[in-house]
């Protein structure tokens, strides 16, 4: 940009990720993302309803996951669902 002046590295970072854990919410820039993708609107499914489509999918029922909603790259609204140390790893479509 104009205002940033020659010679001074900078990357755009347009894209945030919220963290939430029990007790805390947190916002980190994601590097090395365009910043060409359009905002998500919100989702039409609850994390609870993402929850219910993995276990019917073969997640087990007492776990932890990360779940993550966005655009995907042909303009979708996906949920990725996951979980830590396992081979469970699944993108749900936001229809609910």
């Amino acid at each position: 940009p104009d205002e940033v002046p020659l010679g001074v590295d900078w990357e755009q970072n347009c894209i945030l990720r919220v963290i939430v854990e029990p007790g805390s919410i947190a916002m980190r820039p994601m590097t090395g993302w365009d910043c060409d993708q359009r905002p998500a609107p919100a989702p039409s499914c609850s994390p609870a309803q993402i929850w219910q489509k993995a276990i019917a999918a073969g997640a087990p029922k007492h776990a932890v996951a990360e779940l993550g909603y966005r655009i995907n790259p042909v303009g979708r609204r996906v949920w990725y669902f996951a979980i830590k140390g396992t081979k469970i790893s699944e993108m749900f479509d936001d229809e609910c």
